[in-house]
Order: structure tokens, then C-alpha cells, then sequence
């Protein structure tokens, strides 16, 4: 039997996550976002995982809550000294052009 996730005890995790000192922990935390509430304490983290000082954290950010509402984000990543994560955010902003073009036809 699976128990079920205690909210507040998830909520909690996810907001010390976000302090944690790894890149590759914090890179993870917006995707544990995608069902919270809105509240400051939320928006604070995505603000903060939007200007982290590494370049895969903001990408990943992006891509879990939504490439096309951070498409200036993605541009700026696109020159980063992260050659991975740029050309992921270049092939992201491609994706998302030629999905544009497709809808307005």
C-alpha cells in the first residue's frame, strides 16, 4: 500500500531543498512546485531558482513551469558558459517557435 504525501511535510522539504548548496539538487525543486499553491513564499523560490548562479538550475526551472513563460530567460541561457545547457535552451526556444508557427496557421 502507498501512503499518501503529507502536504505540509512536502512543502516544507521542497522549501529547504531550494537552499540546498548543490546545483544538482535545486535543479530538480521546480518541478515539486507545478502543484503549489501560489503564495510569496513560492514565488520567492521561483524567483530565486530563476536568477540561480547556475545556468542548468534556471534552465530546468523554466522547463518545469513552463518554457513559454520564461522565454526571456531562455534566451539569455542560450549564451551561458554552459555549453550543454545552452544549446538545450536554443533547442528549447526552436521547439517552441515551430510550435507557434504551427498554431498560427
Amino acid at each position: 500500500m502507498i501512503r499518501g504525501i503529507d502536504p505540509v511535510r512536502s512543502h516544507a522539504a521542497i522549501v529547504e531543498l531550494a537552499r540546498d548548496p548543490s546545483g544538482l539538487v535545486r535543479r530538480w525543486i521546480a518541478f515539486g512546485l507545478t502543484d503549489a499553491p501560489e503564495s510569496p513564499e513560492i514565488l520567492a523560490i521561483v524567483s530565486a531558482l530563476l536568477a540561480d548562479p547556475v545556468p542548468e538550475v534556471r534552465y530546468m526551472t523554466t522547463i518545469a513551469l513552463g518554457p513559454e513563460k520564461f522565454v526571456k530567460t531562455l534566451q539569455q541561457l542560450t549564451t551561458c558558459d554552459d555549453p550543454k545547457t545552452a544549446k538545450n535552451a536554443a533547442s528549447t526556444l526552436k521547439g517552441l517557435a515551430q510550435r507557434e508557427s504551427r498554431e498560427q496557421r
